[in-house]
């Protein structure tokens, strides 16, 4: 299991660095900012039979966007921080298999969350 023991600070010039590289926005010569299409769009039923990558089988498609949501209280941050985990170690989760791959994290709320959300995980 990974462990949350390692905290870093992230500026808003990393996080412009990160979006740039990944090529959802290309620089010309002339500093004049080219953007491409992260999510192509699809009309109606294309697509609809393709095999599909996950990130977490059955539960979390590759190259995708997504939100966890609820009421206060519904441990959200707790289940987030369980997926970061496990696509950050490749270890299974919930019986589904997991993609390794590079975790960026956000803790939006502050307080003191983060810690206990450790120590639950058994960090």
């Amino acid at each position: 299991m990974a462990k949350l023991d390692q905290y870093v600070q992230v500026t808003a010039e990393d996080v412009t660095r990160l979006v740039t590289s990944s090529g959802a926005a290309n620089t010309t010569d002339d500093n004049s900012a080219e953007y491409k299409q992260a999510f192509p769009m699809t009309i109606g039923s294309d697509g609809y039979d393709a095999r599909m990558a996950y990130l977490i089988k059955e539960y979390i498609p590759a190259e995708s966007f997504g939100v966890i949501y609820g009421a206060s209280g519904s441990y959200k941050s707790f289940l987030a921080i369980s997926l970061a985990c496990h696509v950050s170690s490749g270890s299974g989760w919930n019986k589904a298999k997991v993609q390794q791959g590079l975790v960026f994290f956000i803790a939006g709320e502050g307080g003191d969350w983060c810690p206990k959300a450790d120590q639950s995980l058994g960090g």
